[in-house]
């Protein structure tokens, strides 16, 4: 297994470099997780919502805190397309169902938070199936803070996204399917959605995967992982030295409903 030290000195923009990132710290931050989040059966719209969200805290600066759980709801919101999902139920036929028919929408979810030194991946798993669909469907979606300034980092932080970084990596994704009957990635734009949930752990960068993105939806691939030789060619400098995966230990409350 092979330790690396982080020093990164790219940043968010082409032009400037307002909020660098700052040299990552040894894993001295020791995180705590509560849980916010919202519960709601509608009987008369045929939908249930059950969707969580992390509340973050840690032996740091408690402004930094603030600065962190502000983001991470506002961003939960904004992705989990709570308001599309009610607005679909709303107005189906009266006759829609019949008495044997019970079905009910559902829009769920599941996270990860994982630790490297001082930066956290925060990866959310969104499952929604709308009423009368086929089937449902799972997208994913990361946020990436760093504990030590509390500034939300971009997935390009970590990884070249020049044109010979992308090619090698569609080559690495493309390598490491599970069946001849997934047709992988295709372009520079897909590879660019598939990098953006990024996760480091001990001996490996994780790539969270959505839906339909490389395989056909029957094969439910959540996520493909690289060894840390393996991705070394496409990744900045980066990978860390101390690992946690960070559980939930109680409920927080809920969201916001308005």
């Amino acid at each position: 297994m092979k330790y690396w030290n982080l020093f990164l000195i790219s940043c968010i923009g082409v032009s400037s470099c307002s909020n660098p990132v700052q040299q990552v710290q040894p894993n001295k931050i020791i995180v705590t997780l509560t849980e916010g989040g919202l519960h709601k059966t509608d009987n008369e719209h045929h939908y249930e919502i059950d969707i969580k969200y992390p509340v973050i805290d840690a032996n740091v600066d408690p402004q930094i805190l603030v600065a962190i759980n502000n983001v991470i709801p506002e961003r939960f919101n904004q992705f989990i397309n709570r308001k599309e999902f009610t607005e679909a139920h709303l107005h189906l036929p009266e006759d829609f169902y019949s008495a044997e028919n019970e079905w009910k929408g559902l829009l769920t979810n599941t996270y990860k938070v994982n630790q490297a030194d001082s930066i956290i991946f925060l990866t959310f798993s969104v499952y929604h199936y709308f009423v009368g669909a086929a089937h449902g469907s799972t997208y994913q979606h990361s946020i990436i803070f760093d504990l030590s300034n509390g500034e939300e980092i971009h997935y390009s932080q970590f990884i070249k996204t020049d044109t010979a970084s992308l090619q090698k990596l569609r080559k690495l994704f493309n390598s490491n399917l599970p069946d001849s009957i997934c047709w992988g990635i295709q372009n520079d734009s897909s590879m660019i959605q598939n990098m953006e949930n990024i996760v480091f752990i001990s001996d490996s960068v994780l790539f969270y995967i959505d839906d339909y993105s490389i395989c056909p939806n029957a094969f439910g691939i959540p996520d493909i992982r690289f060894s840390n030789e393996q991705a070394a060619p496409i990744l900045k400098a980066p990978l860390f030295k101390s690992f946690r995966e960070i559980q939930a230990a109680v409920n927080e409350g809920e969201i916001a409903t308005h």
